[in-house]
Formats: C-alpha cells, sequence, structure tokens
C-alpha cells in the first residue's frame, strides 16, 4: 500500500518535471522569436 503511494508520487514528480522543462523550453522559443521580430 505505501509503495503503491510512493510510486504514484514519484510518478507525479517526474510529469510536473517535465512540465516544467517543456514550459521552459516554449518560454525560450518565444523569446528568440520575440527578438528576431524586432530586428
Amino acid at each position: 500500500m505505501e509503495i503503491m503511494i510512493l510510486v504514484s508520487i514519484i510518478i507525479m514528480l517526474i510529469i510536473y518535471y517535465k512540465v516544467f522543462r517543456i514550459f521552459d523550453e516554449v518560454k525560450k522559443i518565444r523569446k528568440f522569436l520575440e527578438e528576431n521580430k524586432h530586428k
């Protein structure tokens, strides 16, 4: 029972980490596009 809770917490952390990384990449890309637009 406790193992299942641990596993679910780890899976949630991995998903949050992946989502955070994707969000960070999107911010970088948008910043890059904004800089190119101004040129």
